[in-house]
């Protein structure tokens, strides 16, 4: 009995895993400046905590009410909520030009937090961290009246997202804090350099 032999093919050569180059060591910086960039830190975490807080009050209603979490947008209730804190404190200190005068600061400064934040996805880490804190707390809400529960729903997630906003505010804070002074400290040093190397020429 003739039997056929399979026609050979060769087996692709296999390619070693190619590996990454071995990256640098980042330089470690100096006490004084840890130091700098950890109190910036701290105000940023304060600042972020003060001004997130009426965000997720707004974000929690808008849960509660609604039931759907993922149904907001960071940038809107950021401008929304700077927009009004602004506003509302210029209005207290200086009459209708204030008012005005301090809703486009509470504006300006609710678009560079949110460039921030979205360079870094804490935007959505902040609203993702707000939204499962609401719903959790809102799970269990199913007794009574359709009435009795979109009052109880709303009012739970308003308390709820206020905390939450404020705990995960403080993170983007902290971040912002660090960064600003991070850039600070490395343009005062650019620009050292450059009065240094001036002179002595």
């Amino acid at each position: 009995m003739i039997t056929q032999m399979k026609p050979y093919s060769p087996k692709p050569a296999v390619r070693p895993p190619q590996q990454k180059p071995p990256q640098p060591e980042q330089p470690q910086p100096g006490p004084v400046r840890h130091g700098i960039e950890t109190a910036a830190g701290w105000m940023g975490a304060g600042v972020g905590a003060l001004t997130h807080a009426p965000m997720g009050a707004l974000d929690g209603l808008v849960d509660g009410v609604t039931g759907k979490y993922d149904s907001t947008n960071y940038h809107i209730l950021s401008a929304f909520s700077s927009l009004s804190a602004g506003a509302g404190i210029g209005a207290a200190m200086a009459g209708p030009g204030g008012l005005l005068v301090g809703g486009a600061a509470g504006l300006i400064g609710s678009l560079a937090t949110g460039m921030v934040a979205a360079s870094s996805d804490a935007d959505e880490a902040w609203l993702k961290g707000v939204d499962k804190s609401v719903q959790t707390a809102l799970a269990d809400n199913t007794q009574g009246t359709p009435i009795k529960l979109a009052i109880q729903n709303a009012t739970e997630g308003t308390m709820v997202g206020l905390v939450a906003g404020s705990r995960e505010g403080a993170k983007i804070g902290e971040q912002v804090g660090k960064g600003m002074a991070s850039a600070v400290l490395d343009v005062a040093a650019g620009i050292g350099e450059g009065v240094w190397e001036f002179l002595r020429s």
